[in-house]
């Protein structure tokens, strides 16, 4: 079966996180397959294939996003276990915060309080999580972070396994 995850992110008075499957808000998730498996499945472009992982060019809500699939074990045989979503942010402080506190509201109202929540955000420097296990096991971060100095809204998922 395709691997089948719509994810929208939006950011304009802020970011809100809305996604949909057969199963539930995020999944069914194919933890395990090869590259080339995830590279028969997935319907987006192709940005970037590394060793070990593969980059999609994704259009979400009119915006450009990132999905980043990460495989562990040597070719050809790498096995999946890391999916990434994320949208790089302005370095604005208050689009920063509101773009986190959105999407830490949309999660928190479909899976409850995080197990983990993240302390209040202020800035585009803070380094951010909250964190839930979902029913079906998998373990989901929300994140605000920075990349090569490019702060960055990201939602994270691994397998119940994966630290």
């Amino acid at each position: 079966m395709p691997l089948k995850i719509f994810l929208t992110l939006a950011l304009s008075s802020g970011l809100w996180l809305s996604a949909s499957s057969h199963a539930e808000l995020l999944g069914p998730f194919n933890w395990g397959a090869t590259m080339a498996t995830i590279k028969q499945q997935e319907q987006q472009v192709l940005l970037e294939e590394k060793a070990y992982s593969l980059s999609y060019q994704s259009q979400l809500a009119g915006q450009a996003y990132h999905l980043e699939y990460l495989f562990r074990g040597e070719p050809p045989q790498q096995q999946l276990v890391e999916q990434l979503y994320y949208r790089s942010l302005s370095d604005n402080n208050s689009l920063c915060a509101q773009a986190f506190r959105a999407a830490l509201a949309m999660l928190t109202q479909h899976y409850g309080q995080a197990q983990q929540p993240a302390e209040p955000v202020s800035n585009c420097q803070q380094q951010l999580r909250s964190h839930w296990q979902l029913a079906s096991g998998e373990q989901l971060q929300l994140l605000l972070d920075q990349w090569r100095g490019q702060p960055y809204v990201g939602l994270r998922i691994t397998p119940a396994a994966n630290p």
